[in-house]
């Protein structure tokens, strides 16, 4: 039997922003408090905290991020964030392949989806060529950039 490490990263629609290696709890998720200003810089840097949540201070983010914080962690609530699990493999490079990334392969550009239904976790033609969604060939597929952060790559 094939184990695997299993691990998530984030989408923040509000923030425009994606956190890495992301604690998954029931109801929320978490990270280091350190790993949360590498990712959206530090308080002082465009949020602030008031207690119960972090704020923006900055226009350019369209909401208000609820973000409960303890000693050293955040905690986002779910309406904040889509959650993207790691497939266990890597590209031909060495890179991660989490659900959401676009991949090129053989020509074509896809997207990485979990078909809970096949059980599998397959590489969909953005194309639509449904002859070649295929679930085999990891490490000959290059990971390009992912749904959230790079929407011109899907045309």
């Amino acid at each position: 039997m094939m184990s695997r490490e299993i691990k998530f990263r984030a989408w923040l629609p509000s923030c425009k922003t994606m956190l890495e290696n992301v604690t998954v709890y029931p109801d929320m998720i978490g990270l280091g408090l350190q790993e949360f200003e590498k990712n959206l810089g530090s308080y002082e840097n465009g949020f602030e905290y008031d207690g119960e949540c972090v704020r923006t201070t900055d226009d350019k983010y369209e909401n208000v991020l609820s973000v409960l914080s303890g000693e050293d962690w955040v905690y986002v609530e779910p309406k904040d964030y889509i959650l993207e699990q790691f497939t266990g493999r890597q590209d031909k490079n060495g890179k991660d392949i989490y659900e959401g990334d676009i991949v090129f392969k053989d020509e074509e550009k896809c997207v990485i989806r979990f078909n809970l239904k096949e059980g599998v976790v397959a590489a969909y033609p953005i194309s639509g060529n449904a002859n070649f969604i295929c679930s085999w060939g990891w490490n000959e597929m290059e990971v390009i950039g992912n749904i959230h952060q790079n929407k011109e790559l899907l045309k």
